[in-house]
């Protein structure tokens, strides 16, 4: 669902400054393939989060731009609606 497009959005792409960064979406397809394959046990990302106006602190250099994404609560649940639901994963 997520993919580096987000980074396209002029500065709103800071909101999605996080680490794993976000990926292309080309490259979802391999990332549900290792899933299923069990060569992908564990699925995680940061869970640090900033508010609107510190991630504008990176407005005029990206090097500043507080790394951390809100919202974990929903990751299981994109999985789930995304994965299973969708016959991804099992």
């Amino acid at each position: 669902m997520l993919d580096a497009s987000l980074y396209e959005k002029d500065f709103e792409g800071a909101k999605w400054v996080m680490s794993p960064p976000l990926r292309e979406k080309k490259d979802q397809k391999a990332l549900w393939a290792g899933i299923n394959q069990g060569l992908v046990q564990v699925v995680g990302t940061d869970h640090s989060p900033f508010t609107w106006e510190k991630k504008l602190m990176g407005e005029q250099d990206f090097s500043k731009i507080p790394n951390g994404h809100p919202a974990i609560e929903h990751r299981m649940e994109l999985l789930y609606s995304e994965g299973v639901n969708k016959g991804r994963s099992a």
